[in-house]
């Protein structure tokens, strides 16, 4: 907190220098200081005074300045016009405005400039602006709805923290970074409204950036329709942490072939989903994930990926199915924590994988021990019987060939044109999807034959 309020001193220490060399002009009860380039202004405060001993500003910046205030996008000092093109740190620091209006010659919101205006319950952002500064809106405990335009790129640090009274947001598709604490605080904020989907996976978070991260539940909006199933276009590698933090409306999800990384918390607190297919291209899933996605009955780890990292399905209440790939090597702490539902575990590796866990930190739910059942593959008992961890299950059937779908090498449990498609990619050398899944005539080489094989799979032909 002190290095916060020494930053904004500072700010409000270099911003009062400023207007006090350059020329103040007085309209209608609102201060502007002219910018050096002699035509335009920045809206300024009154009186902006700092409580050395308290650690903090005293406000208000403008006695007696309340209800709706409209900036105008043109001012006349003694005949000559000047253009607003900015609002400037600190402007209305703690007033009691109920609304403002901004006009389309504004391209810069800067720090603090409605900070604590406790009464603010609206305000229209023009597409003009192209910056919004730290804790502009900190604090605008009446503020219900924002819409951030498409001409601002980032939503700098603690601009809208602590905006108790926040439901719903409009995030334009050039904004590429939230940052740290942008949204913190803001509790009831259970609705963003978006236009490109693409463009909202590709954002970049600070810690309590993401707008669901307080709140842990919300809807997604794109172009005014709430999404329940959402289809991630093809062509994107990664999704970004906290890519879809929250969104407690989705149903269902597609997850093309492209992605190779899910990034920590992608999904976390999507607790509408039941089931979600990992295509066979996804090579690390960060820790947290699926954290909290309550409603997930089963997940089958894709063949690529070979650690399952910290807190990754904690707190999936729901999972009953689990499908560990035949790379997993590591499953890390906390990993299933928490899901106590688990009644099947299908081990696609003949060796068991590390598990780590300590008196601390459980990384299978102690029931599960006794309620789940372990499948393996058929000559590995002993291995998994003999593991650290592994030796604490009741309950082993060395069946887990059974569970894997031949020819399916997209991972979704199904043989399709999909999964020919991605035969052709990988005979071509397009792509590089696990080679045993592949060899699907089990003669060591994967080629037409193979091809040929998932066809006759496709069309119902018995494959031996």
């Amino acid at each position: 907190m002190k290095n916060k309020q020494l930053k904004r001193w500072l700010a409000a220490a270099l911003c009062l220098a400023v207007t006090l060399t350059a020329s103040a002009f007085w309209v209608d009860g609102i201060c502007y200081s002219q910018n050096p380039d002699g035509k335009s202004v920045t809206v300024t405060y009154d009186h902006l005074d700092y409580d050395v001993d308290a650690n903090q500003y005293i406000g208000p910046t403008y006695d007696g300045l309340n209800g709706a205030l409209i900036i105008p996008s043109v001012i006349n000092v003694d005949g000559e016009l000047y253009d607003v093109v900015a609002i400037g740190d600190h402007a209305f620091y703690q007033c009691g405005i109920t609304s403002v209006y901004i006009p389309n010659t504004v391209t810069t919101i800067s720090s603090s400039a409605f900070e604590l205006c406790c009464s603010l319950e609206s305000v229209n952002i023009p597409n003009s602006v192209t910056e919004i500064g730290s804790f502009a809106f900190w604090s605008c405990s009446k503020l219900a709805s924002v819409a951030i335009p498409d001409s601002v790129t980032k939503i700098n640090q603690e601009t809208f923290e602590g905006c108790s009274n926040l439901t719903s947001v409009s995030i334009g598709k050039s904004v590429t970074n939230i940052g740290f604490s942008a949204f913190k605080e803001c509790n009831n904020l259970t609705s963003v409204y978006i236009t490109d989907l693409a463009a909202w996976l590709d954002i970049d978070y600070g810690q309590w950036g993401h707008p669901f991260e307080s709140s842990e539940k919300g809807d997604l909006y794109l172009n005014g329709s709430k999404i329940t199933s959402l289809v991630i276009p093809d062509g994107i590698e990664k999704l970004k942490e906290g890519g879809l933090y929250g969104c407690s409306g989705l149903t269902s999800v597609t997850i093309p072939n492209s992605m190779k990384i899910i990034g920590s918390s992608a999904f976390y607190g999507c607790t509408g989903l039941t089931s979600i297919t990992i295509p066979n291209s996804v090579i690390q899933i960060a820790g947290g994930a699926f954290k909290k996605c309550t409603g997930l009955t089963s997940i089958t780890i894709p063949n690529k990926v070979t650690t399952i990292n910290g807190l990754t399905f904690s707190g999936c209440t729901s999972l009953e199915k689990v499908c560990l790939g035949p790379e997993v090597r590591s499953i890390l702490f906390g990993a299933f924590e928490k899901c106590s539902s688990i009644k099947d575990i299908i081990c696609l590796r003949d060796r068991p994988a590390q598990v780590e866990e300590n008196v601390n930190w459980f990384t299978f739910s102690p029931n599960v021990f006794y309620t789940a059942t372990v499948h393996v593959p058929k000559g590995s008992l002993s291995s998994y019987y003999s593991a650290p961890v592994w030796m604490r299950f009741d309950n082993y059937i060395d069946d887990a060939d059974a569970f894997v779908v031949k020819g399916d090498l997209t991972g979704d449990g199904c043989v399709d044109i999909n999964d020919v498609n991605a035969m052709v990619n990988l005979i071509l050398g397009r792509s590089s999807l696990y080679h045993d899944q592949a060899d699907v005539t089990a003669d060591g080489k994967v080629n037409v034959a193979d091809l040929n094989a998932v066809v006759n799979i496709m069309l119902g032909r018995i494959v031996e």
